[in-house]
């Protein structure tokens, strides 16, 4: 396999080396001899690409890579430099030109990402400014890297294990629109000329039928109108109550860090997340202020009064984030598996009904006959 590298070589900068190696373990061990400081190291794909023609900033890519400089001993100034001088896409160099510049003007970096626009989201310039109060840029940086591997880990799960039952949806609405759009017309064909009147259950599916067939451009664009509006609910109806714990693990006092969070929440939990400060403000316990406000469950609850007897709120905190993180996995593939089944059943209860509909007349009309 052929491996790609960006590689902080001393003396030379960042510098990008494609080696062939086995696999990902041996490839490293090759770079490692160069003695210089891998920022990052991906496979190469040979075959077509059918990816857009114009690159994405990837805000993991620019994270694990400003982690490496900084690590190696650059300031956060000279890393920006150095990966704005290694950028070959015009577009993600501007977004890295505006970086610098704002620092030049003597604004934090979280200031200078807010500035970007939709291209960092509230969370990292969230956790920036915990790190600038800080000074602990690193830590966070790589708790936000953490955060982000989970969380596309998470989706990559729901989305793997939405794909058959999707699968399945599409193919049972392909065959009831066949039904209803080219089968049922012609059974009332038969049905009209036969002079006799279809049971009104039959005549329903009928005009049902019928009405598609001749409105097939309005249905079409009702159910287009449907899935852009269930797209943008989904979008809306985010939860991003654990977003906090990152602000905690850098230091800040716990008022501070949940008055920083509150604009990252949903809409239903920022109500909580108000009381729950004004708790804390007249001195309740985090346990207290938070149950108050109904941000916790009970096996929250418990680990938080358990980070206050011991002192290890930040602890508490990432072990109840994990904890949910594997219940909702948990929950994704549950639901994964009884929703494929359910499926199958209503599909073929909603096609067996059709069938049965549309040749009970005439089995009435052949016993009238005999």
């Amino acid at each position: 396999m052929r491996f790609a590298s960006r590689i902080l070589q001393p003396g030379k900068g960042v510098t990008v080396i494609r080696i062939e190696a086995n696999d990902l373990a041996e490839a490293r061990t090759i770079l490692d001899r160069s003695g210089g400081t891998i920022l990052t190291l991906k496979p190469l794909h040979r075959g077509l690409n059918w990816s857009s023609s114009k690159p994405r900033f990837s805000i993991p890519l620019f994270t694990q890579e400003l982690i490496g400089l900084l690590e190696a001993g650059l300031t956060l100034g000279e890393g920006l430099e150095t990966l704005a001088e290694k950028e070959s896409s015009p577009d993600v160099r501007r977004i890295l030109d505006r970086l610098l510049e704002a620092l030049r003007q003597g604004k934090p970096l979280s200031v200078a990402v807010e500035a970007q626009g939709e291209t960092f989201p509230a969370l990292y310039a969230a956790t920036l400014r915990s790190a600038e109060s800080t000074g602990d840029l690193v830590p966070a940086l790589t708790r936000y890297l953490a955060y982000h591997t989970r969380i596309d880990a998470l989706r990559k799960q729901v989305v793997m294990a939405s794909l058959y039952p999707l699968l399945l949806l599409g193919v049972g609405a392909l065959v009831i629109l066949i039904l209803v759009t080219y089968v049922v017309p012609r059974f009332a064909t038969v049905y009209s000329e036969a002079g006799r009147a279809p049971p009104w259950t039959t005549q329903v599916l009928i005009q049902f039928g019928s009405a598609l067939t001749h409105h097939g451009g309005i249905a079409l664009g009702a159910l287009l109108a449907l899935a852009v509006l269930i797209a943008w609910g989904f979008r809306l109806s985010s939860v991003r109550a654990m977003l906090g714990r990152f602000l905690l693990s850098g230091g800040i006092p716990v008022v501070q860090s949940l008055d920083r969070v509150l604009p990252l929440l949903a809409a239903p939990l920022q109500s909580g997340a108000k009381t729950a400060g004004a708790g804390l403000r007249r001195g309740q316990p985090i346990s207290q202020a938070f149950e108050t406000g109904k941000l916790t469950t009970a096996v929250s609850l418990r680990l938080l009064r358990v980070g206050e007897q011991s002192g290890r709120m930040s602890e508490m905190m990432e072990r109840i984030a994990l904890y949910y993180d594997e219940t909702v996995a948990r929950i994704v593939e549950r639901a994964s598996r009884l929703f494929e089944p359910a499926i199958m059943i209503v599909i073929g209860l909603v096609v067996g009904g059709m069938v049965v509909l549309l040749y009970l007349p005439i089995f009435d009309l052949t016993g009238a006959i005999q």
